[in-house]
């Protein structure tokens, strides 16, 4: 597993996808320790799975940064989810 995760932490890394100056192996370390241990708090009761879920989400955005919105006419993002006024 760890093998795998880092080959796709690497080819992330090299299509840009990734934030900048990361260890793609030592971030891999990492995901598997945190996921490992939030398991484990889920099954101890600590925390809730939905909870774990959301540190998970909150570690893998930081590693994978979603790319920028692209800006509408006038510097304005091109919001396609907007309710009409």
């Amino acid at each position: 597993m760890e093998a795998f995760l880092a080959g796709q932490s690497t080819a992330a890394q090299q299509a840009g996808g990734t934030a900048p100056g990361l260890d793609a192996r030592q971030e891999t370390v990492v995901l598997l320790a945190l996921s490992a241990g939030l398991g484990l708090s889920v099954l101890l009761g600590q925390r809730s799975a939905d909870d774990a879920t959301a540190v998970l989400r909150y570690h893998l955005g930081r590693l994978f940064p979603a790319p920028a919105a692209p800006q509408g006419v006038g510097g304005k993002s091109n919001d396609r989810g907007a309710r009409p006024r």
